[in-house]
């Protein structure tokens, strides 16, 4: 063996570690062809015929396939070889601070006291818009996500945002909204002003696109109601 040539892994790793012992008590420096941390590249050169290497015997038949295994002289080094592997779990579990740092600075600067310093509520978002272009330093977004929905904003500020987007006003995507359900088959409209009566007229020829009938739904939180009889 002090001619063969091995292919040793990192001296600081148990497997070198114990190949150290294994040498020094044979009284011999082995000469070294190769040196890795990875003990796949030492079997794979060890399989080509480069050298010897040291591996645990538990670990052959999950690195290697059984032809290049069967091509393999393998020694047993003897129990003085063996070691045992313990995992240990901390009882506290550990964070960096650097995460609680960024979170508190997150909530000092996007959130205040104030009942418009926080959620989604159109004064909110357009005040967090112009403190990100200044703090960008420049002067359009492509695009503002909002993460989840906020249950905290009014549900005609919401819908206002949709009427908007479909370019007419509240009332009318209201009553629009009403006459485009077929589980409803009349409606009742008052009118006291000129203003009213005429958003009336204009609901009743406005037509809402089904996706964004869904989008309504889902945030006025609607369910058709169905009876079956018989």
């Amino acid at each position: 063996m002090a001619h063969c040539p091995f292919l040793l892994g990192n001296p600081q790793d148990i497997d070198g570690r114990i190949g150290e012992i294994l040498f020094r008590r044979a009284g011999f420096e082995p000469k070294v062809a190769a040196r890795s941390d990875n003990i796949l590249t030492l079997l794979e050169l060890c399989h080509y015929g480069m050298g010897a290497c040291l591996c645990p015997e538990r670990f052959l038949p999950a690195l290697l396939d059984g032809e290049r295994l069967r091509t393999l002289h393998v020694l047993d080094c003897g129990p003085e070889t063996e070691y045992a592997i313990r995992f240990d779990v901390s009882a506290t579990p550990y964070r960096w601070s650097v995460i609680d740092d960024f979170i508190r600075c997150a909530r000092e600067v996007t959130t205040g006291e104030g009942v418009n310093d926080r959620g989604l509520s159109r004064k909110h978002i357009f005040e967090s818009i112009d403190q990100t272009l200044k703090n960008m330093q420049t002067d359009y977004l492509d695009m503002y996500f909002c993460h989840r929905f906020d249950e905290t904003t009014d549900l005609t500020e919401t819908l206002r945002v949709v009427a908007n987007e479909l370019g007419t006003n509240l009332p009318v995507l209201s009553m629009a909204w009403i006459l485009q359900h077929p589980e409803i088959s009349c409606v009742i409209a008052g009118a006291s002003k000129p203003s009213q009566l005429e958003n009336n007229m204009k609901a009743a020829g406005f037509v809402i696109p089904a996706d964004a009938m869904a989008e309504i739904d889902k945030i006025t939180g609607f369910h058709r109601f169905e009876r079956h009889v018989g």
